[in-house]
């Protein structure tokens, strides 16, 4: 949650490989990323920043480029509305914010509501949950060879995968 919006594109696209190839045949990912369009995101216009590879602003994201990105790694890709009026205004933390706050967690609540009955609300989301499965074989797992060259290039960010274990079996 909230932690790939802060990566370059291609970055993130890079994060999706690896997700997909960590994950078990048929394992489901859920990620949450911020709507371009969204309620109040429209007046965030794109900076030059976006396009630094090392900055770890937010990148907004288009509904195409979300579906363009998961399509090209995962099966079942969904999108779900996450929430409304802001990034990260979430009813898990209701009870963390001061009271003037509160009303504008209850009205995003509302209007994830409204978006289950009435769809072209799901359009006005700020925030999205995208999720997707892990091919288990065949034709649909084609796409899902990882684009980065180097399992260990600084540049990708993936130079700690050596020292990363699974708490479970102990593995890499």
């Amino acid at each position: 949650y909230s932690v790939l919006q802060h990566t370059h594109r291609r970055r993130c696209i890079t994060c999706l490989h690896e997700i997909a190839r960590i994950l078990q045949p048929e394992g489901k990912c859920c990620l949450e990323l911020p709507v371009r369009h969204g309620l109040t995101n429209w007046r965030h216009k794109p900076s030059g920043e976006e396009d630094d590879y090392e900055s770890w602003c937010v990148r907004y994201y288009s509904w195409k480029e979300i579906h363009s990105m998961f399509d090209d790694v995962f099966a079942d890709v969904a999108i779900k509305c996450d929430c409304y009026f802001g990034i990260g205004v979430r009813r898990d933390d209701l009870d963390l914010l001061p009271w003037k706050y509160k009303p504008i967690v209850v009205a995003s609540e509302v209007m994830k509501a409204a978006a289950s009955i009435l769809p072209p609300f799901r359009w006005l989301s700020d925030s999205v949950f995208v999720s997707g499965r892990k091919p288990q074989s065949g034709a649909e797992s084609l796409n899902m060879q990882p684009k980065v060259t180097s399992r260990f290039d600084p540049s990708e960010n993936l130079w700690i995968l050596p020292w990363l274990v699974c708490p479970v079996s102990g593995l890499p």
